[in-house]
């Protein structure tokens, strides 16, 4: 006769003892309430914490409707197939941890390009998509989401012009601005349209694709999100979903995209021939002396900012992470079709548990059978 013996777990201290009502909605707050819920994951390492049963999305997943066709489904377990099984198994955790650190770093990327939608002076001269040095740096021009900033920097000798100021992409960027000229021995310089540095002479041109890609630039920061977070879920074989991979792959795919087609528009249209780094262009541009009205021509030298720069990095680390993604195959025992009687097939925690061997389930469940 075969007499089970349960141990006792020990009891952990925890800020919501008991498994409170506020505990169980702070677990299933989306995305990353899983991170401090006590978990029956196996795994020895921090890695437990962000790779449970609380982590993937609730309360989608513990519907057996829901697994059945974004977990369970042939697709579901054909696209978790794809990868290098040996290698792929073996460095799950290094090779997915790697990827949600370019997921983070590119993260980080994306939210600094978005502090160019601001109108603040200081914000905007250090969060620019693109910089134009007018006149030997007589005027530096930098260019956001929302607004062009103007910093007179030779204007220290005629205090009667303003020596910074701001101008408003939404309704119109065109516009004259008055300087003092370094390439004319300090007399002031008028342009009457600062337009005319862009493409076509068509500032407008620029102010549409600069204010489209405000939607862009902040949906870029949400799906990044849902991009680290499946990477986190997937570096245990506890935690390791087939619905995980296909958003992981498919969240990569799409930012990766409307981040290209942002920076593609921004740069077409605001000024930056040139298809290859560092995306320069020179041009004149007319304007006159206010002291005697002679004609004068003016150079122009746009360059990327510091965002545009930044996000085009972000592009490259989306790339690999998207390749992180596919070199890593969900674990074989989450590939196979469930029959309909299975513990597995009902009960969330129990599929979970059939990647991981006999040993660490019954050691999970603090179980001993004894003949």
């Amino acid at each position: 006769m075969k007499l089970l013996i349960r141990k006792k777990k020990k009891q952990k201290s925890s800020p919501f003892p008991n498994s409170s009502l506020l505990a169980k909605c702070i677990y299933k707050i989306p995305l990353c309430g899983g991170f401090c819920a006590p978990t029956a994951n196996p795994s020895a390492n921090f890695l437990r914490h962000f790779s449970n049963e609380w982590t993937p999305p609730q309360p989608c997943l513990r519907s057996r409707c829901f697994r059945g066709l974004f977990e369970h489904s042939f697709f579901a377990r054909i696209f978790g197939s794809i990868g290098v099984v040996g290698f792929g198994d073996v460095y799950r955790a290094q090779i997915l941890t790697f990827a949600f650190s370019l997921s983070l770093v590119a993260w980080c990327f994306m939210i600094f390009a978005c502090f160019a939608i601001t109108s603040q002076r200081s914000v905007l001269s250090n969060t620019h998509w693109v910089k134009a040095n007018i006149d030997k740096g007589s005027v530096r021009m930098y260019i956001g989401l929302s607004h062009a900033g103007f910093d007179l920097r030779n204007n220290g000798k005629n205090s009667s012009i303003p020596s910074y100021f701001m101008r408003s992409l939404q309704n119109s960027c065109d516009g004259a601005i008055t300087f003092s000229s370094k390439s004319y021995n300090d007399q002031n310089v008028r342009i009457d349209n600062f337009g005319d540095i862009f493409y076509n002479d068509d500032c407008n041109t620029c102010r549409k694709g600069a204010l489209s890609s405000i939607s862009l630039a902040i949906t870029n920061v949400l799906s990044q999100f849902v991009q680290m977070t499946t990477a986190l879920q997937r570096t245990t074989p506890y935690g390791d979903l087939n619905c995980q991979k296909m958003m992981g792959v498919i969240t990569g795919i799409y930012g990766l995209i409307s981040t290209v087609e942002s920076l593609r528009s921004f740069r077409k249209n605001c000024g930056l021939k040139s298809d290859i780094p560092p995306w320069a262009r020179s041009v004149h541009i007319d304007g006159y002396l206010l002291d005697s009205g002679d004609a004068v021509s003016i150079k122009v030298r746009l360059n990327a900012g510091i965002a545009f720069t930044l996000l085009s990095i972000a592009i490259w680390l989306k790339c690999v992470d998207v390749i992180c993604h596919l070199l890593v195959p969900t674990p074989k025992q989450k590939r196979r079709k469930l029959r309909h009687n299975e513990p597995a097939y009902s009960n969330f925690e129990a599929y979970l548990l059939t990647a991981t061997s006999p040993q660490q389930h019954t050691e999970n469940n603090n179980e001993i059978e004894i003949a």
